[in-house]
């Protein structure tokens, strides 16, 4: 199961980053349907899903 932390995306979908992601450095949250993406030194933003990988 793949944990991922998501933030609402203001114009569609949600931002995504997986929990493994910070660990490593990588604190961009992507949204997969437009061009937008966030930045969050802090998970605190995001909720944490589970998703089957």
């Amino acid at each position: 199961m793949l944990a991922t932390y998501t933030y609402p995306c203001p114009y569609s979908d949600l931002f995504y980053i997986t929990i493994e992601e910070p660990k490593i450095g990588e604190e961009i949250g992507r949204c997969p349907r437009c061009v937008l993406s966030t930045s969050s030194s802090s998970t605190k933003e995001f909720k944490i899903y589970h998703f089957a990988s």
